[in-house]
């Protein structure tokens, strides 16, 4: 480990692994399963997923991404976790040759797919590359799969904002719910995920490789200076002094760390491995019902935590948000024994942690997998 630069801290971790309530949580730490495998991580520059790489790279994984450069302050560059890669292609997903080269010299065993335009308000101001990398993205990835030979799984990962948007106050959207959208982004992730199963059951169920989407709440953690995001937002306006403009404060939201799903990600490609294409379609991961809350009750838990930023509700409404959103993740917790492990609380307390190191200086890679490991010592809440 240590010549990953993150060994000297990572490894004066406490352990506390027994047979108390956090056995059941420490299943990804002790399992083998990704041990050597091949995995390619599309998009492993951006915010998931360099959290993902970071994690199957700790787990033994030899890990391969197909990215853009990223072309900002990201996770990716701050905390190095590149160097953790056995090999990467900075190409464009939009570019059938290029997704193809890179495939065909992999080989890998399991794909994640997360290399997608991820926000709502890019996808207004710039809709033909949202659709073309969302879209088309997806379709050249799965035509560059198609026949190779030691592929086992796919995993497409979508979004919560991909259901047909509802503003009942009681609705929770379950797999089996309307896909549909309003804005482009929303409406790109919909096609997205019809695209996937439309593969499966034409083309991929034939030679029985399984291919599933997941679909998560809004996630938060260290590394992500997204711009219109509220928690980077919020944090930033802190470290600079300056005033924070919000929108929407009453939406509400299904908060979580990016950890929550990223662990539910690597669950179910394992489980598509083991289990066959019995277990292809759409997955929910999304947080406990006590973690959706209001955009601003989100601002009273940072105040509390990081106080003195001042707060304008913007009244400029570009495009209509849905205001309610929130997920079924039934599914997940009765066949994949997925539950959450953070409260949202416990998700912004380690994400502000992650941020005050960054500043302090810390080796960030090492920081990084100090979360991830005390992320899998952390019990499930709820779990059986």
């Amino acid at each position: 480990m240590a010549a990953n630069g993150y060994g000297k801290r990572y490894e004066g971790i406490e352990r506390t692994v027994g047979n108390g309530p956090s056995a059941m949580a420490c299943m990804v730490t002790e399992d083998n399963f990704w041990r050597g495998r091949r995995i390619l991580v599309t998009g492993h520059t951006g915010f998931k997923g360099a959290w993902l790489c970071a994690w199957l790279s700790k787990l033994g994984a030899r890990v391969f991404g197909l990215s853009l450069a990223e072309d900002h302050q990201s996770l990716a560059r701050v905390a190095n976790t590149r160097s953790l890669f056995e090999g990467e292609y900075l190409g464009d997903i939009r570019s059938f040759d290029q997704v193809r080269r890179f495939c065909l010299e992999t080989q890998p065993q399991v794909v994640f797919h997360l290399a997608a335009q991820p926000l709502v308000n890019v996808g207004v101001s710039n809709p033909i590359d949202t659709y073309s990398i969302n879209i088309f993205g997806t379709i050249n990835l799965l035509e560059s799969l198609f026949n190779l030979a030691n592929l086992e799984a796919i995993v497409v990962v979508t979004s919560d904002k991909c259901y047909e948007p509802s503003e009942d106050p009681v609705l929770r959207f379950s797999e089996g719910s309307s896909l549909g959208g309003n804005d482009p982004y929303s409406v790109s992730k919909a096609c997205q995920d019809l695209i996937s199963t439309s593969y499966h059951r034409t083309f991929f169920s034939k030679s029985g490789i399984p291919i599933a989407t997941a679909r998560s709440g809004n996630v938060i953690g260290g590394g992500d200076w997204t711009v219109g995001r509220i928690l980077p937002d919020y944090i930033m306006s802190y470290y600079a002094s300056r005033r924070l403009e919000i929108r929407q404060p009453q939406a509400i939201r299904p908060w979580q760390h990016v950890l929550e799903p990223l662990s539910g990600y690597i669950e179910l490609g394992k489980r598509l491995c083991i289990n066959g294409s019995h277990l292809s379609g759409a997955w929910n991961f999304g947080p406990d019902a006590d973690s959706e809350i209001t955009v601003m009750e989100m601002l009273k838990i940072l105040s509390r935590k990081c106080p003195g930023v001042t707060i304008i509700d913007s009244a400029d409404e570009k495009y209509k948000e849905t205001q309610i959103l929130r997920l079924d993740s039934a599914k997940s917790k009765s066949i994949l024994n997925w539950y959450p492990r953070w409260s949202v609380e416990e998700a912004i307390e380690k994400t502000i942690c992650w941020f005050q190191s960054w500043k302090d200086g810390d080796n960030m890679l090492s920081v990084t997998m100090e979360q991830i490991y005390q992320y899998e010592v952390s019990p499930s809440r709820g779990a059986k």
